[in-house]
């Protein structure tokens, strides 16, 4: 894998990260189930990298478990309400 200025891999850029944060601040500041599910992700993903047990698991197999775990803790724990749709 080739890396560009030891930043990203290939066909990645500092833009993709900034369209990211555009996409998940604006939502984090009106929502703090959001804000708990972002601050569970970059604690869960500190967590895999330097704990001795977890940082063995690879960067996708991660990524598969933070996503299902911490979505599945965030509907659990504060579920979206239904709306009755009008036809």
């Amino acid at each position: 894998m080739r890396f560009v200025g030891n930043y990203a891999p290939c066909g990645l850029s500092p833009q993709t990260d900034g369209m990211f944060l555009a996409v998940v601040i604006p939502a984090a500041k009106e929502n703090r189930a959001v804000s708990m599910v972002v601050l569970a992700s970059m604690a869960g993903s500190l967590a895999f990298t330097y704990l001795p047990l977890l940082r063995n698991i690879s960067g996708g197999t991660r990524i598969i478990i933070l996503t299902v775990v911490i979505a599945a803790a965030a509907a659990i724990i504060k579920p979206v309400e239904e709306t009755e749709v009008r036809p």
